[in-house]
């Protein structure tokens, strides 16, 4: 799912999925936290954000933290709110409206080039946010965002701000929670060298946690929107809910504007009595991105289910002889397939393994592993003569030897991940908060069962090679040449044509 826009050029791998990870509740660094801010918060949305103080009004969630609450009954599909894109906070308007804009304007001046922050949209928010918050505008500083620390809230539950790095370095998970946090301090450590930031590193980290716990994936795009930001997420809610429910739809206004209003549309996803909290489901991602972003792990309904994965990466062999062409293979039918910068990265391609062995992430993988495995008598189908069906046929098997390899190769590295797991675990890191230490040894306690229920499916999938049929018999069995010869054929009737055959 992870989906997390990043930075194209990452020095470390990070993934920082934009299908932000379904939590009871949204990572929240607010004052709102007090209940004598609250009214002034919905004081403040209320004129702005259509829907706030007639259909829903933060208030007190009946989990955790703070939450939207009907005002009255809402039907299934109506609309509770409407952020206009004035108040939304994206990359793109960190770059060219708010205080933040004008200020990295300057600082790539001073450089000589553009700035690509390697935690991508996610530095950008966080910047905007950090400046809005020290700005004059009284509301984002008292009502929306607060940076001040909180002894009893240090970390809020959230990897990505824990005190000690060396909880972080340690293998909880196949994810490195370490290159989150050394991408966004190298963001940083750029606006701070070029100008555009005066805060310090604790105040922009704590801006990226918002920006990560409190944005939407929406038509492509991570946008912040107040009042949005605290609908929290509802485990039993369909994988697909957050896309059905929070939309992004063109707002009249803007003449002589370059940017096109917009508006960020929240709709029941099912009917809401009043008086009770709306929700909405984040997305299906793996209990690491769950961690990452908001500072827990599911435990109940179709987000636990989703959550039960690992992700794991493979990539193309540079060695190979064929590299070239396995190459083009990848990126021109990924890109196709809307694949490439999703699942397919580079020379590589990063899957979630799990309970699932009928999933998108395991067709995925062994059309990728064939591929890679493509060798000996199989490499005829590298030729150009199939560059417009090869993707086709890596959809099934191709030989019982490629079968094997790409399936063993999965095993390797299943196997690979569950001993650096459980190297972990025999020693943990000392520091940390307890929060912080229990959500990652949960993290890796889902990750070993989902490794153990791949590595019991690829076993049942080797068993029955001898059963399942290869490129050459799909192949002969099109062509009709799939039964044995008799001198009945001799009048070349049906389906064997002579001299036609295409071989």
């Amino acid at each position: 799912a992870d989906l997390l826009r990043r930075g194209r050029r990452r020095r470390r791998s990070v993934t920082a999925c934009l299908a932000l990870a379904t939590t009871t509740t949204a990572l929240q660094l607010n004052t709102a936290r007090s209940p004598t801010d609250i009214p002034a918060l919905n004081a403040w949305l209320k004129p702005q954000v259509p829907g706030i103080g007639t259909k829903v009004e933060v208030a007190a969630s009946s989990t955790a933290g703070w939450g939207l609450v009907a005002l009255r009954s809402l039907r299934r599909g109506e609309v509770a709110l409407e952020v206009p894109s004035s108040l939304c906070v994206t990359g793109a308007s960190a770059r060219t409206r708010g205080p933040f804009s004008d200020l990295l304007a300057e600082a790539e001046k001073r450089a000589g080039y553009s700035w690509e922050p390697l935690c991508g949209d996610v530095s950008l928010i966080a910047a905007q946010v950090v400046v809005l918050a020290d700005a004059d505008d009284d509301v984002w500083r008292r009502c929306c965002w607060s940076f001040s620390d909180d002894d009893d809230d240090e970390d809020a539950g959230l990897p990505f701000l824990a005190e000690d790095a060396a909880v972080l370095e340690n293998s909880y998970s196949s994810r490195s929670f370490d290159a989150l946090r050394a991408n966004a301090d190298d963001d940083f450590a750029w606006l701070a060298a070029h100008g555009a930031l005066s805060c310090d590193l604790a105040t922009f980290r704590r801006g990226v946690a918002v920006a990560l716990s409190r944005s939407f994936p929406v038509a492509g795009e991570l946008v912040l929107a107040p009042g949005l930001d605290f609908a929290n997420h509802d485990d039993y809610a369909e994988d697909d809910a957050l896309e059905t429910c929070v939309s992004k739809r063109a707002a009249v206004g803007g003449f002589g504007s370059k940017e096109k209003p917009y508006k960020i549309v929240l709709t029941a996803p099912e009917e809401v009595n009043k008086g009770e909290e709306l929700r909405v489901s984040y997305g299906p991602l793996p209990a690491a991105a769950y961690a990452e972003t908001y500072g827990f792990c599911p435990s109940r309904g179709v987000a636990k289910r989703a959550s039960a994965a690992c992700e794991l990466r493979f990539d193309l062999d540079p060695s190979d002889r064929f590299i070239d062409d396995k190459r083009d293979i990848l990126e021109t039918n990924a890109e196709a397939d809307g694949l490439l910068g999703d699942v397919v990265f580079d020379d590589g391609i990063q899957v979630c393994v799990g309970n699932r062995a009928d999933s998108e992430a395991f067709f995925d993988y062994m059309r990728f592993a064939r591929l890679k495995a493509l060798n000996g008598t199989d490499s005829f189908l590298l030729e150009p003569l199939f560059s417009k069906e090869i993707w086709g046929f890596l959809a099934l098997p191709i030989s019982e030897e490629n079968e094997r390899a790409a399936l063993d190769a999965l095993a390797d590295e299943c196997r690979a991940t569950q001993a650096a797991l459980l190297k972990g675990a025999k020693s943990p890191p000392s520091g940390g908060s307890d929060a912080v230490v229990a959500l990652l040894e949960r993290v890796r306690d889902v990750e070993l069962a989902a490794l153990d229920a791949t590595l019991e499916w690829i076993d049942a999938e080797i068993a029955n090679l001898p059963l399942k049929e290869y490129y050459q018999e799909r192949r002969l069995k099109d062509l009709g040449l799939d039964t044995e010869w008799c001198a009945e054929d001799a009048q070349w009737s049906g389906s064997r044509v002579p001299g036609g055959v295409d071989w």
